[in-house]
């Protein structure tokens, strides 16, 4: 799922799909649903905050992400650009 704002600015992606990668141009195969979290680890951008709800999030500035996941492996992976 792509969404825009109402002015057509893209603001978020949400992938559940495991037949598309995100980071591809850091890693080999970028990271994908059905990974394991811990991928995340190897950008060097930061560490994983785990938060409440069992989600994991990882900041870049003003993006976010969200990452859910089942015993450490990808389920979703949700990028939010603030607007």
């Amino acid at each position: 799922m792509l969404r825009f704002s109402e002015n057509g600015y893209f603001n978020a992606f949400v992938l559940e799909d495991n037949r598309f990668a995100i980071y591809a141009s850091f890693l080999k195969g970028g990271i994908k649903v059905g990974d394991p979290v811990s991928k995340f680890q190897q950008l060097g951008f930061g560490s994983l905050t785990l938060n409440p709800d069992g989600r994991y999030s990882f900041d870049i500035g003003d993006f976010w992400f969200d990452i859910e996941h089942n015993n450490g492996i990808i389920t979703m992976l949700l990028f939010t650009i603030p607007v």
